[in-house]
């Protein structure tokens, strides 16, 4: 018999398998999906994929494409965030995260055309400074 909190471990350390975080990436767009179309099934479909992806699915390793390279890099992006030290600049990127997570919700659900192309292209402007960034172009 397991506690609580040791299934929650185990489940945690099941999502640090790229296969695993690619089902909790699809679950999110099942669940994006379904505040777009009012759908609850696309809802249950979403809940049930973010529930497989804690279990050890035993898969073998992936094959070099994009899906596992797009894994790998979500996986590196939530170690260094992790690494980051506890500062103003941390809770200022999740107090960030949180607004926009709230406002893509509700974007989504009220379907606001405005809204959601105003996230599109905050979206757009967040992937150009990143390249800037990796490019060497500093504002």
């Amino acid at each position: 018999m397991f506690t609580p909190r040791q299934l929650l471990n185990k489940a945690l350390a099941n999502r640090r398998n790229p296969w695993n975080w690619l089902l909790h990436l699809l679950g999110l767009v099942f669940f994006l999906l379904a505040l777009l179309f009012h759908s609850s099934t696309l809802f249950g479909l979403a809940i049930g994929l973010g529930g497989i992806g804690l279990l050890n699915l035993h898969l073998p390793a992936g094959a070099d494409n994009a899906f596992t390279k797009l894994a790998q890099a979500g996986l590196e992006l939530e170690d260094s965030f992790r690494a980051m030290p506890r500062g103003w600049r941390k809770w200022l990127i999740l107090s960030g995260l949180l607004v926009g997570a709230f406002f893509s919700v509700w974007a989504l659900w009220t379907r606001a055309v405005l809204a959601l192309c105003l996230l599109a292209g905050f979206g757009i402007l967040a992937r150009v400074a990143a390249l800037n960034r990796a490019n060497g172009i500093r504002l």
